[in-house]
């Protein structure tokens, strides 16, 4: 288990860190499309496939068979919502403080959540679902706008297929980047409901619920879209 452990861990910021490096000496733009075709063409199919298995593996007959997309790519990927979740600053102050902590340790992906977390000042604890549950989350997104009350309100329902030896999934912490253009293709400040003003023009919501619902207030129109273009709310 150790090793395994120790696996998803080291490939997991290795493959995200060298990510980070291309997207900043190149582009980061084609580095994430790059990445995100890799994932559709080889981790997608994994984890939809009988040899389907969690990022930390509970158990394994030769580590040699968990040098996987999953422990790599997707490893990687559960690293990166970490980073969207707490911010690049507090990610970097999440990564000083774990190395200063554990440096010439053996320590598992717990570590390094506990680093991001109190580093980022967030909860993560129903996060670490990501390395103990396989397969790949599906988001299905409704919406509507009230045009009297200028309310933008946004459903995001999250599930997840069985997969072998897990038949029944856990809701997971996940980020969701969300940015809203009004009618003429202005950014609209958002502002949810309960909140005393705007929180800027793009945000990170983060789900947690199997259904979360987002209303956003304030939400006006200006002129009308550029011809052909379609824009929320409508």
């Amino acid at each position: 288990m150790s090793r395994l452990v120790q696996l998803s861990l080291k490939e997991g910021l290795t493959v995200f860190r060298e990510e980070q490096y291309a997207g900043d000496m190149y582009s980061k733009p084609v580095a994430r499309i790059q990445k995100v075709r890799a994932l559709r063409s080889s981790q997608f199919p994994e984890d939809a496939g009988p040899m389907a298995h969690p990022v930390r593996p509970s158990s394994y007959e030769q580590i040699s068979n968990f040098y996987t997309s999953t422990v790599y790519s997707k490893g990687a990927e559960v690293v990166r919502m970490m980073h969207t979740l707490v911010g690049g600053e507090n990610f970097r102050k999440g990564v000083d403080l774990y190395f200063k902590r554990h440096d010439g340790h053996a320590v598992t992906t717990d570590e390094l959540v506990a680093a991001m977390q109190d580093a980022g000042a967030i909860d993560l604890t129903q996060f670490k679902r990501w390395y103990g549950q396989s397969g790949t989350p599906r988001l299905d997104i409704r919406d509507r706008y009230d045009p009297a009350s200028h309310v933008y309100e946004l459903t995001v329902t999250q599930s997840c297929p069985p997969t072998p030896g897990q038949s029944e999934k856990l809701p997971f912490h996940m980020p969701l980047t969300i940015g809203l253009l009004d009618a003429g293709g202005h950014d609209i400040p958002l502002q949810l409901a309960g909140e005393a003003s705007p929180q800027g023009r793009s945000r990170v919501l983060s789900l947690r619920e199997q259904e979360t619902v987002f209303r956003f207030v304030k939400c006006r129109r200006r002129r009308s879209p550029p011809s052909g273009a379609i824009f929320p709310p409508r």
